[in-house]
């Protein structure tokens, strides 16, 4: 971490930002490698049963408008309404699961960057500290740099798993 390199100056690129998101991944990985492993299963896994409940949704259609009246059609339209409802219940505790797991990586992350930014801080000299420039840009870090290399890292892992859901979505669709 360097505070002396102001963000003003550098040449914002593709190549930049490649940079930052594979330092913030690097920082996540080995700050909260457990729980980031964990949001990317659950993300995956929320992807499967989104494609699964769409198949669900196909089989319950199927199943009301092979209705005919009589109460053995009744039990073939509740199992797709029931299987449809325990997908959803189940996507329902994994993003409630997953908010969960992100604040405690969140957390991890923080308590990483403190270390880091108490290192840098305690480091140097007295007269640098004391200097306006020096305490701006270390208020900025304070201020942002704490908490960003997991929202970055949260944002690749919530693409990653809108992409997974996608190709789910598209398989479920090509099936149905």
């Amino acid at each position: 971490m360097d505070l002396a390199t102001p963000a003003e100056d550098q040449q914002k690129s593709i190549g930049r930002l490649t940079r930052l998101m594979a330092r913030s991944l690097s920082m996540v990985w080995q700050s909260a490698r457990t729980p980031f492993l964990a949001l990317i299963g659950l993300q995956l896994l929320n992807a499967i049963a989104l494609a699964l409940q769409v198949v669900a949704v196909q089989l319950a259609l199927t199943a009301v408008l092979a209705i005919t009246g009589s109460t053995g059609d009744l039990w073939r339209l509740a199992q797709p309404v029931l299987l449809l409802a325990g997908l959803t219940a189940v996507t329902a505790v994994i993003a409630s699961i997953q908010v969960g797991l992100g604040r405690y990586a969140g957390e991890l992350v923080v308590a990483v960057m403190w270390k880091r930014v108490l290192g840098v801080a305690t480091r140097v000299d007295l007269r640098k500290f004391e200097s306006a420039r020096f305490y701006d840009r270390l208020h900025r870090v304070k201020a942002n740099a704490l908490t960003r290399p997991y929202q970055i890292t949260r944002g690749l892992v919530a693409t990653t798993g809108g992409a997974a859901a996608s190709v789910g979505l598209l398989i479920a669709i090509v099936w149905v």
